[in-house]
Formats: C-alpha cells, structure tokens, sequence
C-alpha cells in the first residue's frame, strides 16, 4: 500500500530521529515504507529534464530566455528525504528544480538526496541546500574542496551561523529573510531574493475566474491566521476544511477548487507567527495573484506591507478582532461597489513577480551573483 503523504511525513520524522544502529536493522526489513523512505537516497541524483515553462503573467517571451553565465553549469538542488519534506519544500526543491531545467536547458539540473553517496562525487557544481537539509561542517569542506558552490535556501526555517560559514550564500524566500541576513552574512558571502512561487495547480489566467458573490476565504492551519476561528464564527471568514494533499502529495484538486471560490483571500497572520528569525514567506499573496483575487493581510506585518505597499487599500490595520474584521467589511463595500482599481492593479504587479518564467530568471540571477 503506497503511503500517503502525511503517513510518510509522520514516519520520516520518526525514523530520522532513530540511533544508527536501529536504522540499519529498519533497512534490512524488506517492507514498502523503508522502499519509499530509502528510494530517493538509493537512487542519489536523478536528472530533471526540461519541459515547457509556461509565462502566467503575458510579459515574458519564453524563447528569449538565456542561461549567462550558468550555460553548462551544473546545478544540484539537495534536500533531506528523512525529514519528511513539507508542501513548501516540495515547491522550493522540486518545483523550482523543474523551472530552472525547463527555462535553461543549457545548464545541468538535479535534484539529490543529502544521504547520498553521489553527493561527494559532485564536483565545481552548484550545490542549493533545502530547507531541514543540514550539512555538518566536515561535508561543507569536502564539498568545497572539490570546487562546489554551496548556497542555502532554507525558505521559512530559523539560521544558525555557526554551522553555516561554509556557504557562499542565501537565496532567501522572503524579503524579511533577505533584509535580516543583511547584518549576518560575511565580507564573502552573498543573498539574493528569490520570492517563494505558488503551486503550479494554481496556475490559472484571470478569465477563467469570475466571482459573482463576496466572500473571504482562508485555507491552511487556523492557528496559523489572525483570529481565523473567531472570524469565522461572525461569519465573516470561509475556512476550508479540506485536505490540502492527496495521496501522492500533489495539491487536492477540492482543495485548489476551494481556494479558488472565492475573490478575496485573507492572509493576516498573528505578529507571534512572523517573529524574527522565522522567515514566513508570501506564499498565499502570491497564489492569490495567480488566482486573479484580492487579498487582505496585516499592515503590521513587514512582508506584507513590502510586496503590497503602504498604498495597498484592504489591510488589517492593528492585531485585534476588531481591525480585522473592519479590513473584511471595507473589502466587501469596496469590491460590491466596484472600486478595487488600486488593489487589483498591485495584484497584477504581483502575478508577474510570481511568474514561474520570472521564477526561473530568479533564480538565474542569484546563482550567478552567487557563482563571482
């Protein structure tokens, strides 16, 4: 029986946390969960081939891409099987991995399990470490030695500098990331914003969208809304209950029909949630972008207010019940009276920030900054 995904997330954060020595008598047992938890280590670096990038926003020209100084390069996106990757690490390894290839195929594109011994044998690559996938400072040297570029793109998950002077720098998710890393990063080392880019199964043109009733929809852990709960309870608030993964952890597609139901998303999260050092990336303003909807989110809120603007109309102005449910309210008269020109012209802006072609060329950029 294939493992779903949370039953695997479960398991692997279970069994990386084993002694050695039980980790090996689990490998001997011939059993389909220690297949699937050991198959992308077994198989080491599997290539990624291009396919067609597809331009969500109209404004790039998919046949003028060009690679720079990263033709021929070979780039290796590394992750940690063991931890159980999440939705978000799936999107910034795999996902991106897919774009890279398929925007530039140039250049060499893999994707490789940190516990492979295919690792070691890279050499004068370009090694991007995901998120939970730690290096001990003895493989950092061996790796650099053998003329690799090592550069962390760690998406939400707190820093710890002393484990990582081996780097040449940081692809950062968030702007708040990026900003912070601005005090703690060496003379040598660089970082570079990389916004983090919505699922692909949001990638959907404005036409194909069209909303006849207000409504503000949240969809994702309630704890990790402001008063998502007690919002929903005044009936202000649609909170989706559906599972956001099936069985092979692509996204559900009632959960992407859910999500999609709706002309504005709320995206204010509790300053608790967004405290320095965990880094919460755009992500849901920017699958709001994909979806041609407008969002609502807290001005006290720095990431935010950076992609949005101060100008930006629907914000939860302070962290109280009150505020937000007001910022709802103002949503609604706005968009029933047919004034969200401004919001709707900043939402645009944002799709093609989030474009996966604009991704990819993303990407591009900070490689090359980081490969000088």
């Amino acid at each position: 029986m294939h493992l779903g995904f949370g039953a695997r997330h479960q398991i692997s954060n279970l069994y990386a946390g084993l002694p050695r020595w039980l980790r090996r008598g689990i490998r001997g047992y011939r059993s389909q969960v220690a297949r699937e938890l050991h198959l992308p280590i077994i198989e080491g670096a599997k290539r990624v081939l291009p396919e067609y990038v597809r331009c969500s926003c109209g404004h790039h020209d998919t046949a003028q891409l060009r690679s720079l100084g990263l033709s021929g390069r070979r780039i290796v996106f590394v992750y940690d099987p063991l931890k159980g990757p999440a939705g978000a690490v799936d999107l910034r390894i795999f996902q991106s991995a897919k774009r890279v290839a398929s925007a530039f195929p140039d250049c060499e594109v893999l994707t490789c399990a940190k516990q492979s011994r295919r690792l070691l044998e890279f050499r004068d690559g370009i090694l991007i470490l995901g998120k939970r996938c730690h290096l001990s400072k003895r493989l950092q040297s061996g790796l650099a030695t053998r003329g690799n570029l090592l550069i962390a793109d760690l998406v939400d998950e707190p820093h710890d500098f002393r484990n990582e002077a081996g780097l040449r720098g940081y692809i950062c998710a968030s702007f708040t990331e990026f900003m912070s890393l601005q005090s703690h990063i060496k003379i040598d080392q660089e970082c570079a914003l990389v916004p983090h880019a919505p699922n692909d199964a949001f990638l959907t043109s404005l036409e194909n969208l069209y909303w006849t009733r207000f409504a503000v929809g949240y969809y994702g852990a309630s704890l990790n809304g402001l008063f998502v709960t007690e919002l929903s309870q005044r009936g202000l608030l649609e909170v989706s209950g559906k599972k956001m993964t099936q069985s092979d952890e692509s996204l559900s597609p009632d959960w992407v029909s859910d999500a999609s139901s709706v002309p504005v998303q709320y995206i204010a999260r509790p300053s608790a949630r967004t405290a320095d050092g965990r880094f919460k990336p755009f992500n849901k303003g920017f699958q709001s972008a994909q979806l041609g909807q407008l969002v609502i989110g807290g001005r006290f809120d720095v990431e935010n207010r950076y992609w949005l603007g101060d100008e930006y109309p629907f914000y939860v102005e302070e962290e109280t019940i009150d505020a937000a449910a007001a910022a709802i309210r103002n949503c609604q008269r706005a968009w029933e009276d047919g004034e969200v020109d401004a919001a709707t012209t900043v939402m645009l802006r944002l799709r093609q920030v989030s474009c996966p072609v604009q991704n990819a060329l993303d990407y591009r950029d900070a490689l090359i900054l980081m490969s000088r």
